[in-house]
């Protein structure tokens, strides 16, 4: 499992139901890697999808925090560098596909808030 993964399963479910907007909930430090995960997957699976990101409950950045799976463990603040290490590496050569890139990204904020 992985961040990606969850997206496309997520964005898949959304679809089913006939739901039209998603928010995802991730901690600060994970907060842009959720939301390139999720715009990644509704480029895929479900184009008209317009996905929000909201931070959940915010923590003590200087307190030890778990995180990828159990496999990552360090100060909140400290996770931050690892997490854009991911994205950048995700972005070059993702599975089941690359990351959408920075651009993209904007480019759907763009066309997600026109209405």
């Amino acid at each position: 499992l992985h961040t990606l993964a969850e997206a496309f399963t997520v964005v898949r479910f959304v679809r089913e139901k006939g739901w039209g907007e998603l928010v995802i909930i991730a901690p600060a430090f994970h907060l842009l890697r959720c939301f390139l995960s999720a715009v990644t997957a509704a480029r895929h699976e479900f184009p008209a999808l317009r996905v929000y990101a909201e931070v959940g409950v915010m923590q003590d950045w200087h307190e030890h925090a778990v995180h990828s799976q159990k496999t990552t463990h360090g100060l909140r603040k400290d996770l931050i560098i690892g997490e854009i290490r991911r994205v950048l590496k995700y972005q070059e050569e993702g599975t089941p596909v690359p990351l959408c890139s920075t651009k993209d990204a904007l480019e759907y904020l763009e066309w997600r808030d026109k209405r």
